[in-house]
């Protein structure tokens, strides 16, 4: 029971912990909703620069200017190359080339434009990464687990139950840890560092890592 009850308390406090990063991740979304330098939202102005390249071709079909305003706003995002854009102008100028003077200056100046704004957003976004890292490293990282594993775990499960086994399991990561590193002490195979401070060095050394712990780069804090 003493194994369960130490589990127990790690898993609460892994929970508070957690929700701390949260809040801080939930700062970096609101950070990335808003345009760099602007009070505008991120995505009207993503729209507004999709739209000014597909206005250039209107006699494209609608599920051909649909399936290129997805992929025009996905490479200002970030989450496509940024070439994307221009790969798309290059399929618009074909289209429209000869048909009216002047309309491929306007493609230029509307790739341009649009290739300016996905810069500034994504120096946007990795500075919102660096002011919330920690928030960002641990709801990524429980994402990741629970779209890797969680999954065939828990189907089915609710967004909170996920969440419970994954603060049980980094208990269990953590404290599975703390055993390995006082027997490599108790073996005289490592500086005793863990066992010499108590409680002080529990919460200076070891409490506040858990997520590190968890993701695999803990070797350097103990």
């Amino acid at each position: 029971m003493v194994i369960q009850d130490l589990i127990g308390e790690i898993r609460e406090d892994v929970a508070v912990q957690f929700a701390a990063r949260q809040i801080e991740y939930e700062a970096f979304r609101e950070t990335i909703k808003r345009a760099p330098g602007s009070s505008s939202a991120a995505e009207d102005i993503i729209d507004q620069h999709a739209s000014g390249i597909l206005s250039l071709w209107p006699r494209a079909s609608s599920e051909i200017r649909k399936e290129w305003r997805e992929r025009l706003s996905r490479s200002m995002r970030g989450d496509l190359p940024e070439s994307e854009i221009s790969n798309i102008a290059t399929l618009i100028r074909a289209e429209v080339s000869g048909r009216a003077s002047g309309r491929g200056d306007a493609l230029a100046r509307a790739v341009a434009a649009a290739r300016a704004f996905a810069g500034r957003y994504g120096r946007h976004v990795a500075r919102a990464r660096v002011m919330h890292s920690a928030g960002v490293q641990a709801v990524e990282a429980y994402e990741h687990w629970r779209a890797a594993v969680g999954t065939l775990l828990l189907a089915g499960a609710s967004a909170d139950k996920s969440r419970d086994e994954y603060f049980a399991q980094t208990a269990y990561l953590v404290l599975i840890r703390m055993l390995m590193v006082r027997v490599l002490e108790d073996k005289n195979l490592t500086p005793r560092v863990f066992t010499n401070g108590g409680a002080a060095l529990w919460f200076r050394q070891v409490e506040p890592h858990y997520f590190n712990l968890a993701q695999g780069r803990s070797a350097a804090r103990f």
